[in-house]
């Protein structure tokens, strides 16, 4: 019989510190490439950026759309650039919305102060699912390697990707703990942070699935009834932007003319890195597969890798397999060798991609 959701957490003294340590150095290393990067030109700095405690290169990007939805809602008509923002969904900017008023009006500093505690959540959420399989070294490692990763830049900045992180792990541990109204919650909040949270729905009906008595028909509602709470979050926000702007879809409409986004990552070396980085995935993706760990984490992977497959551009490749947190577990699975070698390549990787955000030539 499995625990309860308010069980004892799996040996979290030996594993717990080296999560805290994961997520503090990874911070420090930000916030040293953000020093040594300066202040380059920003050509996306937001204007709700309010200065003093949040340097402007944590204020760029898609930084400024969420800013902009924060303060004033979503806008009928595109910027300067031609882009509309309602491709965004709206669970990070309410969020900063409300933090924002407890810190002096400065959203910047709210989107931040909001990613960095939702990375540490995500951790810490992760870290229980993990140490039920693994031992403390694994576990740490998983952590490291999480924290560390080449698209982990973003959970620093005031983007949703740590939100949608913690919102996943969360949603995992709430199933396996028998938690399931609380997971189908954490679904819908998934699903309104990015339009890539709906396909967690599968990992969750594989979660269900597992505690689902087949003998028992009447028991069928009461399992899978969490799972509607994904697409009604889905609709409700469709039928928001229906109302306020006249077109139900358009979420869908505005990713036309974010597919059409020009940066400077079309020089040689950049696509080359983006290439790779897609490269390293797909044979991480294929180990997933390959891999003894439970179905449903290998399914969190690989909805993290859709959605780098679904929009056809490598842009942001790395930022969207941030979210696949159980490749990093599986990661973490070989010796002690294999560990390290994995921390001190994904490290590298973590400060390419942190100069070349932060120094404004390749978005997260």
């Amino acid at each position: 019989m499995r625990a309860s959701l308010l069980s004892p957490f799996p040996n979290w003294r030996l594993w717990v510190p080296g999560a805290l340590l994961a997520f503090v150095a990874s911070r420090a290393l930000l916030v040293m490439v953000a020093s040594v990067v300066g202040q380059p030109p920003l050509d996306g700095i937001s204007d709700g950026w309010a200065g003093g405690v949040v340097p402007p290169v944590f204020a760029a990007w898609d930084t400024k759309y969420y800013i902009g939805i924060a303060k004033e809602g979503y806008h009928l008509q595109p910027d300067g650039a031609g882009y509309h923002d309602w491709a965004f969904f709206p669970a990070l900017p309410i969020l900063m919305r409300v933090v924002s008023s407890v810190m002096g009006g400065d959203f910047a500093l709210a989107g931040v102060v909001i990613a960095n505690c939702a990375l540490l959540a995500g951790l810490l959420l992760s870290g229980i699912v993990i140490a039920e399989h693994e031992d403390p070294g694994a576990t740490t490692t998983a952590q490291a390697l999480i924290a560390l990763g080449p698209g982990a830049v973003a959970f620093g900045l005031a983007y949703s990707d740590s939100l949608a992180f913690a919102a996943s792990a969360g949603m995992y541990l709430a199933a396996r703990y028998r938690g399931r109204w609380i997971a189908g919650l954490l679904f819908a909040l998934a699903t309104l942070t990015r339009p890539s949270g709906i396909l967690l729905g599968v990992p969750l009906a594989i979660l269900f699935w597992e505690e689902f008595d087949r003998r028992e028909a009447r028991a069928t509602l009461r399992v899978f009834a969490p799972l509607a709470l994904g697409p009604l979050a889905l609709l409700g926000f469709a039928a928001f932007q229906g109302v306020a702007l006249g077109d139900p879809l358009a979420f869908l409409h505005a990713q036309a003319d974010w597919s059409r986004l020009s940066t400077r990552s079309e020089a040689p070396f950049l696509s080359a890195i983006l290439t790779g980085t897609f490269a390293v995935y797909s044979v991480a993706a294929v180990l997933l597969l390959r891999s003894k760990l439970p179905r449903a984490a290998k399914a969190v992977g690989l909805m993290a890798y859709i959605t780098v497959l679904v929009p056809g551009r490598l842009l942001s490749n790395a930022r969207f397999m941030a979210l696949g947190w159980p490749i990093p577990w599986m990661l973490a699975r070989q010796g002690r060798v294999g560990r390290l070698a994995a921390i001190a390549l994904s490290t590298c990787g973590f400060l390419l991609y942190a100069v070349l955000n932060l120094s404004q030539h390749l978005p997260p």
